[in-house]
């Protein structure tokens, strides 16, 4: 445990490419359409998906695995690919439930795109965002703590 607690550095940096690798896959569900069937996606592979990133660094101890920080990279990637639905979900629950021309009808009151954006998406997203963003950024953390200490059993 000591040496995972010496390299911070290293902790942020994998924490960070997992974050980015999660949101990226997040915000494409979000703007493609159809957002009915990305939102039964994500509900049918969240826990299953969640539970490969955490089992994905166990690889890393195997003896004929290479041990490097390149692989260590790559798998932090993989794991925010498959914790994004964590990101993703509580937002497209929200715009799953929302009128569909709730956008079109602030637009027709003369609100421009920015405008839309932070008095109507905002207000009607803000608690999803925070806690789709936090636990993502929790995970985030917990993975790249998992993947630290595998590379730390395998040296």
């Amino acid at each position: 445990m000591s040496d995972f607690l010496s390299e911070p550095g290293l902790l942020i940096l994998h924490a960070s490419v997992t974050f980015v690798s999660a949101v990226v896959p997040a915000l494409i569900t979000l703007v493609l359409p159809r957002r009915q069937g990305w939102l039964t996606a994500s509900v049918a592979l969240w826990i299953p998906a969640i539970m490969i990133a955490f089992w994905l660094p166990s690889l890393l101890s195997a003896p004929d695995a290479p041990a490097g920080e390149p692989l260590m990279i790559l798998v932090s990637v993989v794991q925010g690919i498959l914790i994004s639905p964590t990101l993703s979900l509580p937002l497209l629950t929200a715009l799953s439930k929302a009128h569909p021309n709730l956008s079109r009808t602030a637009e027709g009151l003369g609100a421009n795109g920015l405008q839309r954006i932070v008095h109507l998406w905002l207000p009607l997203l803000r608690y999803r965002l925070i806690f789709g963003v936090g636990s993502g950024a929790l995970l985030a953390c917990l993975m790249a703590r998992v993947v630290i200490l595998h590379a730390h059993h395998a040296a």
